[in-house]
């Protein structure tokens, strides 16, 4: 059995922060490192892959 844990709602203030906060990493990163990056990203976000990309 696994527990859930609610997810923090962000403002979109805070979502582009992370997301620049990212960026960097992100254009140096692998094919496979950048898969792993868009899908914390849009878990934690909410925010669509196109978008974070």
């Amino acid at each position: 059995m696994t527990i859930e844990i609610p997810e923090v709602v962000y403002t979109m203030k805070a979502k582009r922060s992370i997301v620049k906060l990212n960026a960097r990493r992100y254009n140096k990163a692998s094919r496979k490192e950048k898969k792993v990056m868009l899908d914390e990203l849009e878990k934690v976000t909410h925010l669509h892959r196109k978008y974070l990309n």
